[in-house]
């Protein structure tokens, strides 16, 4: 049996409060594994298939490309009449026959809108189609409006942070429309980037891991540090600041950590941008922050320096900045800065005068020196070359988005963005789809001149699974594991059930996943991933485990993959995923279990697991199943789940609805009851109509564990015809008359 070594990540159960949300979770464990060194969603497909997601595939195919687009007057205020033939598209140079063609209006709440409360169901989409002059298409195309929230702990401060928490929430709260799309991103000199929810539109979750950003990240000295450098240089000796202790070697040092802590952060955001390449449509990104100081970076005046009057920056560090703002740009990134420095210092009435004419350290500019005219690095009026102004300015103009100086006034300045990209068009062509990675660069015109056009630069061909970076390769497995719907490829069939049951003192939850030998065909290889996950209520990652297994000999045969855990008792929704790490085939099977508390003494029911006639599967065990006896090392959930294995094998997902028998193994303890006699009954509820029928049972052998035996169990189906039912099996133990019970789901097709 083919077999590999699992790795039982679980650091996220050490306390109630939702430390960095579900995705950040995954992220942290998911680097360990791909030895990257800082947390990095889902990167849906750039190109959508004119029917549904296409497989993963190395040939070229034609594949129908979409186009957001906004267009705005000359006062920034949307214009949705526009008409196809107002278009003008071209792809590398060429002219395009637009074919798909939408006009979508984000309508604005009836009344005022009420917050998003956690737990919460987001509402039904409101954006739709408009009916632009009889050329709107009649299908949804798909493009929604996406907003990623952006905190930069780093280059922040405290006051900054809170004033920046304060606009996200107004913003979920007041302007984000159901069907928008959110995301939840920040960055810190210890943890580095941190994704702590991606592109979602439950926007209840968003809140949730909103709430709990932690301000006390901030680290963000550079810029004042950057202004103590400069200022130091402009005092000669002997004056007034010359009693201050500026060490110019530990001022050149801490500045070269600054520009290490900026370059850090530069390309921890370019290599976010060349992941966020294939997510179709325009990225929204509110980035709070109060930058890098731009005297790092670009070229400024000395002013009152004996030496050279002009200094050109850092090189390496500029063309790195520039070098990521083109990546944001061709991933179609814009970006809109919120100025955050306007909150950290809020000057009195005097401050100007004390600032320019105090005489003690700490009451003034010192502006008047024998050494000539300086200023305090902690100070609210500030030169701006030492400021993160200019970045931030660049950052959004080179991006199409735009620079709000005073985070302050975000309800304003929010309410501008959100009428901004109130309405959009998608447009839609063909293209000749080739793995090979080659950007298109493409142009967007309006015959209207007086209009102004917001559009993608472009977009990237594909790559095969293998050359994608370790963060896009990560990305499509958080797209696998958290999305209902996987946009970057339609996952192959799989399914699984989970069983909550005493397997051991460090086990009570097992996963048992079927691979058909239809999906193996298109899965199985020498590395084949196999990752679970268990997600509790508030959708919380409590548990994540990983395995490699060499699958190239089952290309013909189904295959039963087990694991499992310890996991709270609570409610769960786990999920598996299986991936060939060569190809990208993708495999995904999902259920829902309760975890009760350990079982006291008396009757207890536990997992149902149903098995069919047939034999022929291989079985694959995953490491962390502990024993049911802590000296059987080698037992797992199949020494407690006993059955004939050349009889029978688990019927893991839906049922034939003409099944006339099914066999199930049914674990019950009896703890404290000696020589139990039990009795049991079945009845089927459908969900549908609530009809409950009665279910004839034979009970067959009983395997015994102490304390703990498995009754294996024939029921006779009532030909109630396909549809979802609850099963329902009640215990009752003879002599001390102990009830128990259990239910599971049991669909029929």
């Amino acid at each position: 049996m083919p077999g590999g070594g699992e790795e039982d990540y679980n650091p996220f159960m050490t306390g109630s409060r939702r430390a960095a949300g579900t995705f950040a979770a995954i992220v942290i464990v998911v680097l360990a594994w791909t030895g990257l060194s800082a947390p990095g969603g889902a990167a849906p497909a750039q190109d959508v298939p004119k029917s549904l997601q296409k497989p993963i595939q190395h040939e070229v195919s034609v594949v129908l490309h979409l186009v957001q687009v906004y267009v705005m007057d000359k006062k920034g205020v949307p214009v949705p009449d526009l008409v196809r033939s107002d278009f003008v598209v071209t792809d590398n140079g060429r002219p395009v026959d637009i074919t798909e063609f939408e006009v979508r209006t984000i309508a604005a709440p009836a009344a005022e809108p009420a917050a998003v409360r956690p737990g919460e169901a987001p509402a039904p989409a409101v954006a739709r189609p408009a009916q632009a002059g009889g050329e709107s298409a009649t299908q949804d195309l798909g493009m929604t409006r996406k907003f990623f929230l952006f905190f930069d702990f780093a280059f922040n401060n405290p006051r900054g942070v809170k004033k920046a928490k304060e606009a996200a929430l107004h913003f979920l709260d007041k302007e984000v429309r159901p069907g928008d799309e959110l995301a939840l991103f920040s960055y810190s000199l210890t943890r580095g980037l941190s994704i702590h929810e991606f592109l979602t539109t439950d926007h209840a979750r968003v809140r949730q891991a909103l709430e709990v950003v932690d301000a006390g990240k901030v680290a963000g000295r550079a810029e004042s540090l950057e202004q103590e450098y400069w200022t130091a240089g402009f005092e000669e000796p002997g004056g007034q600041l010359a009693s201050i202790d500026r060490n110019s070697s530990n001022l050149r040092w801490r500045r070269q950590e600054s520009k290490d802590q900026a370059r850090n952060f530069i390309h921890k955001l370019t290599t976010l941008a060349e992941a966020l390449r294939y997510v179709p449509g325009q990225k929204h990104i509110l980035l709070f922050s109060h930058g890098i100081a731009g005297s790092l970076m670009y070229m400024h005046q000395e002013v009152g320096s004996t030496r050279t009057p002009i200094n050109v920056g850092d090189y390496v560090l500029r063309a790195d900045y520039e070098n990521m703002l083109k990546e944001l740009s061709s991933a179609n990134c814009q970006i809109f800065t919120f100025d955050t420095r306007e909150s950290a210092k809020v000057p009195t009435l005097f401050d100007y005068d004390e600032q320019t004419f105090g005489l003690t350290r700490g009451a003034g500019r010192f502006m008047f020196t024998t050494g000539g005219v300086s200023q305090s690095p902690d100070l609210f009026f500030k030169n701006e070359n030492f400021t993160g102004l200019y970045p931030l300015t660049k950052l959004a103009k080179d991006t199409g988005g735009v620079y709000y100086g005073n985070i302050n006034e975000y309800e304003r300045n929010l309410g501008r963005l959100e009428t901004m990209t109130g309405a959009f068009y998608v447009l839609g062509y063909p293209v000749n789809e080739t793995w090979d990675g080659r950007f298109h660069e493409i142009t967007v015109d309006v015959k209207r001149r007086d209009l102004k056009v917001s559009a993608p630069r472009g977009f990237y061909n594909p790559v095969p699974f293998k050359d994608m970076s370790a963060l896009e390769q990560e990305f499509a497995l958080f797209d696998l594991a958290l999305s209902d719907r996987p946009v970057l490829q339609a996952p192959l069939e799989a399914e699984m059930t989970a069983l909550a049951a005493p397997f051991g003192p460090d086990m009570n939850l097992g996963y048992v996943t079927r691979l058909p030998s239809g999906t193996l065909a298109g899965l199985a290889g020498p590395k084949v991933e196999i990752v679970s996950f268990a997600f509790d209520e508030s959708e919380d990652l409590a548990d994540m485990r990983r395995v490699v297994h060499d699958l190239s000999g089952f290309r013909d045969r189904d295959v039963v993959y087990a694991s499992g855990g310890s996991l709270k008792p609570g409610a769960y929704r786990c999920r598996v995923v299986a991936r060939n790490l060569d190809t990208g085939r993708a495999a995904v099977a999902s259920c829902r279990v309760f975890v009760p508390p350990a079982p006291a003494a008396g009757l207890h029911l536990h997992s149902i697991l149903f098995l069919s006639p047939g034999s022929g599967p291989a079985y694959l065990e995953g490491v962390g199943q502990a024993g049911r006896r802590a000296s059987d090392a080698s037992s797992s959930w199949a020494s407690l789940y006993t059955f004939d294995r050349s009889l029978f094998t688990p019927a893991v997902g839906p049922i034939a609805a003409d099944t006339a028998r099914i066999f199930c193994a049914v674990p019950c303890s009896v703890g404290g009851i000696a020589e139990p006699l039990i009795g049991l009954r079945a009845f089927l509820v459908d969900m549908r109509t609530g009809a409950r029928t009665a279910v004839p049972i034979t009970l067959h052998d009983k395997v015994v564990w102490g304390d703990l035996f498995v009754q294996s169990v024939e029921l006779a189906l009532p030909g109630s015809g396909p549809g979802a039912y609850t099963l329902y099996l009640r215990a009752e133990e003879k002599t001390t008359k102990a009830e128990a019970h259990i239910s599971t789901e049991l669909i029929l097709r």
